[in-house]
């Protein structure tokens, strides 16, 4: 372990012993992400209380469905909906990827304000070291778990709570689950909504963040 990795490990109050376990790492980096969020982003100090997830319907915009369900606004919605969508494709094969995509008619507006938004949320880790060290090392540790908490530190920076973080991703998986199929002669035995979760299952993990 390098002087500068345990300094930053010991900076975080992340204690290792040897052998380091990937997975007590993950919780105490994510535990340490959360506490240092809170002292580097500028999260919106009115978020609204999570209400309870609506009946969806594929006849309406995921964004709407998004903004009436979590009570937020339209731009904090397409983001964090990008977000989602974002950490899914990187998690999944091109294929998988294109099995949600065409569930989502809006796709390519929501990947780009996800993306929009990581970047804004990767300039701001950039003057916090020690946040930002957090996200490197996760990286480090594990590339599924470090995009799961970048994306994690994006959606807290956009204004969303754990709790918020979840029932998006639960109302996204009921989405898909009423959305009919664009390609119905494919012979993909995984629907849009399990790949979808399968996509997000790290971030779903994620200490607060409960998703079904």
């Amino acid at each position: 372990m390098s002087p500068l990795f345990r300094s930053s490990l010991f900076a975080l109050g992340i204690v290792l012993t040897p052998p380091a376990l990937a997975g007590s790492f993950l919780d105490s980096a994510s535990k340490a992400l959360d506490s240092a969020s809170q002292m580097t982003q500028n999260l919106s100090s009115n978020t609204a209380t999570t209400a309870p997830t609506t009946r969806t319907s594929t006849t309406q915009s995921l964004t709407d469905l998004a903004m009436s369900s979590l009570g937020v606004g339209n731009s904090q919605a397409t983001s964090g909906l990008g977000v989602l969508f974002g950490l899914a494709q990187q998690n999944l094969t091109g294929n998988q990827f294109q099995t949600v995509s065409q569930s989502v008619p809006q796709m390519s507006a929501l990947l780009s304000a996800g993306k929009q938004a990581t970047e804004q949320a990767q300039k701001s880790n950039a003057s916090g070291g020690l946040l930002g060290n957090a996200l490197s090392m996760a990286s480090q540790v594990s590339p599924t778990a470090g995009t799961a908490l970048k994306a994690y530190n994006t959606m807290k920076n956009l204004g969303f709570t754990p709790e918020q973080i979840g029932s998006l991703i639960n109302l996204v998986t009921q989405y898909l689950q009423g959305a009919p199929s664009a390609n119905s002669a494919s012979s993909k035995s995984s629907s849009a909504a399990d790949l979808f979760q399968q996509g997000v299952s790290a971030l779903a993990s994620q200490p607060g963040v409960t998703a079904k």
